[in-house]
């Protein structure tokens, strides 16, 4: 196939499955479904759609991809609104941290 701005065989291959499925030449088992439409919201994740990935892609990855970009708040109401397990509470109390440290020390290091 073409490639569509370098993003990789995995992406060329799934394209392919999902136009054979198109013309229904695949179809999915009835778990497989429930496993894609995750997969569709870890897919709007990637692309930074993360309010249309809200309900689609697992909690967890949310909470994740807005942790990362700093958006704690967010982050938080997600893990209130859903059931998440402690370990991931505790690892955006991590992530948290770490960014208030690289804030302080950049603040430290413009005033020198």
């Amino acid at each position: 196939g073409v490639r569509r701005g370098g993003m990789g065989d995995g992406y060329e291959a799934a394209l392919e499955v999902l136009a054979e499925m198109e013309r229904g030449g695949i179809v999915p088992t009835d778990s497989g479904k429930r496993r894609m439409d995750r997969l569709f919201g870890e897919v709007l994740v990637n692309c930074g759609m993360l309010e249309e990935a809200r309900g689609k892609a697992k909690a967890e990855v949310l909470v994740m991809e807005y942790a990362d970009r700093g958006d704690f708040e967010k982050a938080k109401q997600i893990m209130e609104e859903d059931d998440v397990p402690a370990w991931l509470k505790a690892r955006v109390d991590r992530i948290k941290a770490e960014k208030e440290q690289e804030e302080k020390e950049a603040i430290l290091t413009d005033n020198l």
